[in-house]
């Protein structure tokens, strides 16, 4: 998935070369893995991409505030901090976390459902405030740059979308594979 503005993405196709047996994300070119892991967690779905276009470098940057999925949903270029990331938004029941080098940068929690909050809305504004900050701050062109991963699972907007079923291309509404052969 490339982001061409905040909320439309469209399909690119890549040729990227394997380091001791696995993909890695490269900011060099600005391309980051994406993973999306089942809300309910009784399938054990977690689908996995790239985006490129997000501009932060950055370990991880996780929500489960993500349109109409409200799934764990984290971007980054380290496993390890992408890990760090899944697993404080667990413990906190859901919210926003910026994470690198192993250190948690910037967190809300949304402990209600994943999705709200139980602090006033003033506070929750600074604390996504100081997120899009942190991001814009590392290199994210985007005003407000957890919007653009908040979109991401979003399957109305064009083009190439990520739920935990897998990549989405929206004009065929299916599901496609992330390697292509050829």
């Amino acid at each position: 998935m490339e982001l061409l503005n905040v909320t439309i993405t469209h399909e690119k196709i890549l040729e990227l070369s394997p380091r001791e047996g696995v993909l890695v994300a490269d900011q060099n070119q600005d391309l980051i893995k994406v993973a999306v892991f089942d809300r309910h967690g009784d399938s054990g779905r977690i689908a996995l991409g790239f985006l490129k276009g997000f501009g932060a470098r950055v370990g991880a940057v996780g929500t489960t505030v993500n349109l109409d999925e409200n799934s764990l949903l984290i971007v980054g270029s380290n496993d390890g901090d992408m890990a760090l990331c899944a697993n404080l938004l667990i413990e906190m029941g859901g919210g926003m976390a910026v994470v690198d080098q192993g250190v948690v940068l910037e967190k809300i929690g949304f402990p209600v459902g994943g999705i709200f909050s139980l602090e006033p809305w003033r506070v929750v504004g600074t604390g996504l405030r100081r997120i899009h900050r942190c991001l814009r701050e590392r290199g994210s062109p985007h005003p407000k740059p957890i919007y653009p991963i908040c979109f991401l699972t979003f399957v109305t907007l064009p083009s190439l979308r990520i739920t935990d079923r897998g990549l989405v291309r929206v004009k065929d509404r299916r599901v496609v594979p992330l390697f292509v052969e050829g």
